[in-house]
């Protein structure tokens, strides 16, 4: 379940912002680097999957309180998700046609699985969690402007 953020309706968009969405990122990073690790269940996989959608929606809603530089993270976050979401749409589809699927139709599920989770690994060391990633992102998200 999503956690809920209280927002202090006095503070302005973006000083809220400031305050809310570093920490929010730094979970995220946590479980990002948990799933990224070993073999994650489907069940984990769906979860990161929905808390990375999330949190882009999150990131999407302050636009304005943020310069040019949340593009390329926002964009980041889609990567991620469209990887993680192939996975989880072969576990999904193994579920579905469960036994009738046949030897072949598993066998194929399983390496696209197996491949986008590669490519998911990939993504995440190389462009999101790469050496100082986290703290550039929890940085940038505490500077916050004033929206327009």
């Amino acid at each position: 379940m999503a956690k809920k953020i209280k927002w202090d309706e006095a503070a302005t968009a973006a000083q809220n912002a400031r305050r809310k969405l570093p920490p929010l990122v730094k979970e995220y990073f946590v479980e990002g680097r948990a799933v990224a690790r070993g073999k994650p269940s489907a069940a984990a996989i769906h979860r990161f999957t929905l808390r990375t959608r999330r949190l882009a929606y999150s990131l999407e809603l302050f636009q304005s309180c943020y310069g040019p530089g949340l593009a390329p993270r926002l964009e980041a976050l889609r990567r991620v998700e469209r990887l993680l979401q192939d996975v989880d749409d072969c576990a999904a589809a193994s579920r579905i046609f469960g036994k009738m699927s046949g030897i072949r139709l598993q066998r194929f599920l399983d390496d696209r699985a197996r491949r986008k989770q590669e490519e998911f690994r990939a993504c995440w060391i190389a462009e999101v969690d790469a050496k100082g990633q986290e703290q550039t992102w929890r940085e940038y998200l505490a500077r916050a402007r004033q929206a327009r």
